[in-house]
């Protein structure tokens, strides 16, 4: 497994093959994004790893064939599909990678399903839409030498003590919420390869009134 992950790190490495193959065409690359997201949400997790499961009544047709990871396996297909499309990405640390929403360019040609239905706070007061914030804590006693040695400063994630693995900024009449989301964002110029220049917004996600 390692070495496989090697592999494709080393693939998707800055310059490297599959990084400036997805790179060298802008439309192909998008078309190739959007198959992806498509191929994995429908004909894959919903086709091939859950229905026939279900169908047939064999445990042998689940995601995991050989281990009870399969609830797991399901979330995280959803999980990788919400990151290519939201640009971002949680390391096992906790920081986070970000960079230009695919969701942007969908909102540039309709901005109600930019985001889906929901919309993060346009300002210190706004609240946000069907939005939530995931977070976690250092894992007690797990040994994470062959992790780190991996991934240098990276750790065994568990559920934060206070507030679980995410929080809501949404409460019942009376009482407060959990905490308030605000997420400034940066706006960032790209080039595109006809010459014309779009904007596209970098976020920044902070909890506020813990």
């Amino acid at each position: 497994m390692i070495s496989d992950l090697e592999w494709i790190t080393a693939r998707w490495a800055k310059g490297a093959a599959a990084r400036e193959n997805l790179m060298a065409d802008e439309q192909a690359g998008l078309t190739a994004m959007l198959t992806g997201m498509g191929s994995l949400s429908y004909g894959e997790t919903v086709g091939e790893r859950m229905r026939l499961g279900l169908m047939l009544k064999d445990s042998e047709e689940e995601h995991s064939c050989f281990a009870d990871n399969t609830h797991n396996d399901h979330d995280f297909n959803g999980v990788g599909i919400r990151n290519i499309y939201l640009g971002r990405y949680m390391r096992t640390a906790g920081t986070t990678v970000s960079g230009p929403f695919l969701s942007d360019l969908v909102g540039a040609e309709n901005p109600r399903t930019g985001h889906g239905d929901g919309h993060p706070p346009e300002g210190p007061d706004d609240g946000t839409v069907s939005m939530i914030l995931h977070v976690f804590a250092p894992a007690p006693r797990v040994d994470t030498a062959a992790i780190e040695t991996f991934l240098p400063g990276t750790h065994a994630t568990a559920p934060d003590p206070t507030y679980g693995t995410q929080m809501q900024d949404f409460s019942l009449p009376g009482h407060g919420s959990e905490y308030r989301l605000q997420v400034p964002c940066e706006e960032i110029e790209v080039p595109l390869s006809g010459g014309q220049v779009t904007t596209l917004r970098e976020p920044t996600c902070t909890a506020a009134d813990l």
